[in-house]
C-alpha cells in the first residue's frame, strides 16, 4: 500500500498520517499471515512514539481538555401584549362612553381598527387606552 501524505500540513499531521499508515500496513500484514497469535498483533498495530532528544520538539499530537462555559441564561423577556388583552381595554373604554376617544387613539397609532395595529406597539397602546 502506498500512501503520500505530502499534502498535509504541519508536523503534527504527518505524524499522525504516519502513525495511521503503519496501523493500515500491520494490518494488511496480519491478514497475510493469520497465523500471528492476537496478542502480538496488538502490541504490533500500536504505533511506535518517536524518541526525542533532549529539548528536541516532535511532531507529537497531544489531546487538549477544555471545558466549555455556558453563559448564564439571559432574563426572561417581558411578557408581550397579545392582542386580546388589548381589545379587552378598548372594548371596556368603548362600552364605558369613551368609543370617540379609543377610535382617536388608533388613529394616533396610525389604524383605522385594533386589527391594524403593529403588534409591536401593542404595549404602547394598552397603556395609553387604560389612560383614558
Amino acid at each position: 500500500m502506498q500512501i503520500h501524505f505530502d499534502h498535509i500540513h504541519g508536523p503534527a499531521l504527518r505524524v499522525l498520517a504516519k502513525a495511521l499508515i503503519e496501523i493500515a500496513e500491520l494490518q494488511e500484514q496480519q491478514l497475510e499471515s493469520s497465523a500471528m497469535p492476537t496478542s502480538d498483533v496488538v502490541l504490533a498495530a500500536q504505533p511506535k512514539k518517536p524518541r526525542k532528544a533532549a529539548g528536541e520538539v516532535t511532531g507529537e499530537v497531544t489531546r487538549e481538555v477544555t471545558r466549555e462555559v455556558t453563559p448564564a441564561p439571559a432574563p426572561a423577556p417581558a411578557p408581550a401584549v397579545t392582542l386580546e388583552q388589548v381589545r379587552a381595554v378598548c372594548a371596556a373604554k368603548s362600552n364605558s362612553g369613551k368609543a370617540a376617544e379609543v377610535k382617536a387613539l388608533l388613529k394616533q397609532f396610525g389604524a383605522a381598527k385594533l386589527t391594524d395595529v403593529d403588534p409591536a406597539k401593542f404595549a404602547d397602546l394598552l397603556t395609553a387606552a387604560e389612560a383614558l
